[in-house]
């Protein structure tokens, strides 16, 4: 009997619980589901042979060997390092494999912007090589049009895939976590790495969720905020952010977990979400949110999902107000989280995967 033909899927699942890791991991339960079969090799060498995950590695080397040898006759890239795509893509075409390239932020765009003439070009080439690009958001679609990469090869497709009843049951809570949120009222939500910057800001911006905390205790005395932390990049600005609380009195009004866990079981109990990020691909944080009804304050650094409020990036007064906004109607803003349409995307995948191995 012949084996059902793999995709080979190159990424990392967690733990850290980032977004794209979080993808990755329903990902691959759902497919399962769905009859696709895949080999999985995550970048951080892990393995588990009972669900093929096999040990890959974060290096060009490790990379540029996979794709010489890789019997998978399609490959997902799921890349956050914008060099990958130079030798991804031709050295695929070369073995008559394909690949599908999955932008899951505007790492790629920056990167193609800071470049000389020369190395657009091979970004160029590679990325109309490519079987097929999704990407998570409009903009970078828009972008990849205007660089002449055919239509036909774009694919929006944000990340989101709906968490599991074990993801959401409160067994998952950290005991911190399921204290605080029974201590204060209204629960304000966040999530971000520390450490993590673009142009000096850091991209998650808790020095913003700081100042809005102090100011919504004005007006909302019983308030809490906690931030849920995949990862730590730089230390110091860890130590920066912890200091900063404790002086300002904040240490039992601002929670920040560390501890690995799926966060949305702490998602579901939240009243408001609030995304301060100054750049990213389109966030499964927000779109889990809104799924399980709690309302999304966001910058609007970004294309964001219908039934998001939107304030403008990096404006603390914008923040405040469009939070407080959210926090005077609750009623109004989860009957628009229940309109607003979030896509399981790993029906489209799935769908993807059967057309190029067919």
């Amino acid at each position: 009997m012949t084996e059902q033909p793999r995709v080979g899927i190159v990424g990392a699942v967690p733990p850290p619980y980032g977004g794209v890791t979080v993808h990755l991991l329903r990902a691959l339960e759902r497919f399962r589901s769905l009859g696709v079969a895949w080999n999985f090799y995550d970048t951080r060498g892990r393995s588990d042979s009972a669900r093929n995950i096999f040990p890959g590695g974060r290096t060009a080397g490790w990379l540029v060997r996979f794709l010489s040898t890789c019997e998978e006759r399609v490959v997902h890239l799921h890349a956050s390092r914008p060099d990958a795509l130079l030798c991804s893509a031709p050295l695929l075409a070369t073995r008559r494999r394909r690949l599908i390239l999955t932008l899951h932020n505007e790492n790629l765009r920056r990167a193609y912007e800071r470049s000389g003439r020369a190395k657009r070009a091979a970004y160029r080439f590679g990325l109309r090589l490519a079987t097929r690009i999704v990407c998570v958001n409009s903009g970078v679609m828009d972008w990849l049009q205007d660089l002449k990469v055919p239509p036909s090869r774009l694919l929006y497709i944000p990340a989101f895939i709906p968490p599991s009843a074990s993801e959401l049951s409160e067994s998952n809570l950290p005991s911190e976590a399921a204290g605080f949120l029974s201590k204060y009222n209204p629960i304000v939500g966040s999530h971000g790495w520390f450490g993590y910057f673009v142009n000096g800001h850091h991209v998650y911006s808790f020095d913003l969720l700081g100042t809005l905390l102090q100011r919504l205790l004005a007006t909302h005395p019983n308030a809490g905020m906690y931030t849920v932390v995949s990862s730590t990049y730089e230390e110091n600005h860890r130590r920066e952010i912890l200091e900063w609380r404790e002086r300002q009195g904040l240490d039992e009004r601002w929670l920040i977990l560390e501890t690995p866990f799926s966060a949305a079981s702490v998602f579901k109990k939240s009243d408001v979400f609030v995304r301060p990020t100054v750049t990213e691909g389109d966030s499964v944080s927000v779109r889990e949110c809104l799924a399980l009804g709690t309302p999304v304050v966001a910058s609007d650094c970004v294309p964001r999902p219908e039934g998001c409020v939107l304030f403008r990036t990096r404006d603390a007064d914008d923040l405040v107000a469009s939070t407080t906004g959210v926090l005077g109607d609750l009623p109004l803003h989860r009957r628009r989280c229940a309109e607003a349409s979030v896509h399981d995307a790993s029906l489209p995948l799935a769908e993807l995967y059967r057309e190029l191995l067919a």
